[in-house]
C-alpha cells in the first residue's frame, strides 16, 4: 500500500523489504493508511520509528516499532491512546524503553506494560500519579 491507501504489488518485493508493513482489510486501506500517517506524526517527536500497523477483523490495532515494541490500541480512538503512551513514555518509560516489549493501552484510563524481563518490573518504582 503507498501512502494515499492504494494497494500496489512490486516486483521483486524483496527490494521492499524496508518499507513499514500495513496489515487490514483491503477495503479499510485508505484508513489504515492515515491511521499509520497520523501515528507517525505523533511518534516522530519523540525520536520513535513506527514500522508497522496490523488491524484484525474485528479493527483491533497493533503498533510496531522499529525497535520491536508493540503498542496495543484495541479498537479505540488511536490518537488518544498515542497520547496517552506519549505521556507514559515522557515522564517515566523513555530511560526504560529497551526493557520493554508491549504496552497495552487497550483499558480506558491507563496502560500496562510488559517487560522483556519480568523480573525489571518488581526491582523499578514507579509513580502512581502518572
Amino acid at each position: 500500500m503507498n501512502v494515499y491507501g492504494e494497494l500496489f504489488f512490486p516486483d521483486p518485493t524483496e527490494l521492499y523489504t524496508s518499507l513499514p508493513t500495513l496489515y487490514g482489510e483491503e477495503l479499510r486501506s485508505k484508513e489504515l493508511a492515515s491511521v499509520f500517517e497520523n501515528s507517525v506524526s505523533q511518534l516522530k517527536p519523540l525520536g520513535l520509528q513506527l514500522h508497522g500497523l496490523f488491524e484484525d477483523e474485528r479493527q483491533s490495532k497493533r503498533l510496531v516499532l522499529s525497535n520491536g515494541l508493540v503498542l496495543a490500541i484495541g479498537d479505540g480512538d488511536v490518537t488518544e491512546k498515542i497520547a496517552r503512551f506519549i505521556t507514559a513514555y515522557e515522564q517515566y518509560l523513555s530511560p526504560h524503553l529497551a526493557e520493554v516489549k508491549k504496552i497495552d493501552l487497550r483499558y480506558t484510563n491507563g496502560l500496562a506494560v510488559e517487560w522483556r524481563n519480568p523480573q525489571l518490573a518488581h526491582n523499578l518504582k514507579v509513580d502512581h500519579n502518572l
